[in-house]
């Protein structure tokens, strides 16, 4: 299943000053109400949406822009869709 913009904003709210997902509800991978969502690794931040691995900068373009979009990661490595 495909990740809805109504589904992120159901689960997320985003801090657009501080580049940030924000938990609105608590689930069971750990996001918590008022915390911020997601891991990091290797300078990148990753959010689990429904089991699915998501980039939060794919997120963040999505939540803006309402559109999947490539990412270009400044290494050489882009991710056409949402998930890595």
């Amino acid at each position: 299943m495909t990740l809805t913009r109504k589904r992120l904003r159901e689960l997320l709210d985003y801090e657009a000053e501080q580049d940030l997902f924000i938990g609105r509800v608590t689930t069971n991978r750990g996001v918590r109400v008022g915390s911020v969502a997601g891991l990091c690794s290797n300078g990148y931040r990753a959010i689990v949406i429904d089991g699915k691995r998501h980039s939060a900068k794919a997120l963040a373009v999505f939540w803006k822009t309402k559109e999947w979009a490539a990412l270009d990661y400044g290494h050489g490595e882009t991710h056409s869709r949402y998930q890595f």
